[in-house]
């Protein structure tokens, strides 16, 4: 028997199968816990993605994959990491932020390309000296941020950008939960506590991402506790960002726009955080939403300047 979530739930197994679904699902997780115990034996870490193509005639696709190992770590209450399973790297980090790897090699961030985040099985530690550290939703931004250097900033000071480009992976989440650790432990009474900002679409899927690296997501509850970062502030885009003669770049909201913000209105902790619900709110009376981009349509300049004019006032939610 497997459990899927924190919701009361459970996915049964049975073999014989009186279905040829049933079979199958059946083949697909005593395979994929064999390859498991493999790893756990050899001590060799693998990834989703190496398990899935183990055996891909039997898998048939990724998902999956994905699927079954996330509910073994759940009925175990255990990390993915735990069973020697790392997700495939994603999320870019730059700026002022020294990575020191298990294996004695140091990664410093201060370069003019990104740099891949490791697993957080790979991190001995994390050093850092940044005035803020700021997550943005898109690569794209990611990048324009990176070549202008924004983490040089004259006004906003140093800083750490990192992206998940888009819906954040449980690597870059976990990196940042380091970061959050690390700068809480070497924090000092005479310093402004380093801030974790996060910059994203306005748009209810943009506060999904938000609110997944501040609370947690729900596929991964049994270690929400190991992952979230509830001190993370959002930045923006908030419905005041954007001047009146910008309004002709707002984007009319879609059906599953409007599902996700009245999904996200029910969950518990928007109660607790009211600038989130009454922006929501104000979502779908307008029935508009608006992408980063349009901060900065006729010029690049405009979005670091709005940045740096956010984080040195300190104007977040």
């Amino acid at each position: 028997m497997i459990k899927r979530n924190s919701v009361i739930k459970q996915k049964v197994f049975r073999f014989p199968s009186k279905t040829q679904i049933g079979s199958w699902r059946f083949a697909v997780l005593i395979r994929i816990l064999d390859l498991i115990h493999e790893s756990l034996v050899s001590n060799t870490p693998v990834t989703k993605r190496d398990i899935y193509y183990r055996d891909i005639n039997l898998f048939k696709n990724s998902k999956i994959v994905n699927k079954i190992i996330e509910d073994i770590a759940y009925t175990f209450k255990i990390r993915r990491s735990a069973l020697n399973v790392l997700a495939t790297a994603k999320g870019l980090v730059c700026g002022h932020i020294k990575i020191k790897r298990k294996n004695f090699e140091e990664i410093n961030c201060l370069q003019d390309s990104e740099v891949l985040i490791p697993s957080e099985t790979e991190i001995e530690s994390i050093e850092t000296e940044a005035d803020w550290i700021l997550i943005v939703e898109k690569e794209s931004t990611f990048r324009t941020l990176l070549i202008s250097k924004f983490y040089n900033h004259p006004v906003a000071g140093k800083g750490v950008i990192i992206t998940a480009k888009g819906y954040p992976d449980i690597s870059t989440r976990e990196f940042l939960y380091m970061i959050s650790k690390s700068i809480s432990s070497s924090s000092s009474p005479y310093k402004r506590s380093t801030p974790i900002l996060c910059l994203v679409d306005y748009d209810p899927h943009g506060i999904n991402i938000l609110a997944t690296y501040k609370f947690g997501s729900y596929a991964e509850a049994h270690n929400s506790h190991l992952m979230a970062i509830p001190s993370i502030k959002w930045l923006g885009a908030h419905s005041n960002d954007f001047r009146k003669n910008q309004e002709n770049g707002y984007i009319p909201m879609n059906n599953n726009d409007i599902k996700k913000a009245f999904d996200l209105l029910q969950k518990e902790w928007i109660q607790e955080h009211i600038n989130l619900k009454n922006e929501l709110c104000r979502m779908l009376f307008t029935r508009v939403k608006a992408e980063i981009q349009l901060l900065s349509e006729n010029d690049e300049k405009c979005l670091t300047e709005y940045l740096a004019d956010k984080i040195s006032k300190g104007e977040w939610l």
